[in-house]
């Protein structure tokens, strides 16, 4: 255990940290799975096409605003319209 005070408020247990590790991957391959079900879906079917390309454009910003910061989530966020923006001229969306 710690022998840190300020620790000692915090309760652990032994395989905290494997079980954090389990979860996280957990966790990573099944948004790796969604991801993979929409772009298959987008594939397949033409009709949705456009609002899988909506949901990736939301999510740009928001998954970079998660990992880097407010800052990069706002460049992040004019790229997603410009992107938008062309493929609507396009007619994509």
């Amino acid at each position: 255990m710690r022998t840190d005070p300020a620790a000692g408020t915090r309760r652990d247990f032994p395989g905290r940290r494997w079980l954090l590790v389990t979860l996280r991957s957990l966790h990573l391959v099944g948004v790796v799975l969604v991801e993979a079900v929409l772009l298959d879906l987008a594939y397949r079917v033409a009709r949705i096409r456009p609002l899988v390309i909506k949901v990736h454009l939301v999510a740009l910003p928001v998954l970079v605003w998660a990992m880097a910061g407010a800052a990069l989530a706002g460049a992040a966020a004019v790229l997603a319209v410009a992107l938008w923006a062309l493929l609507n001229r396009k007619g994509v969306v």
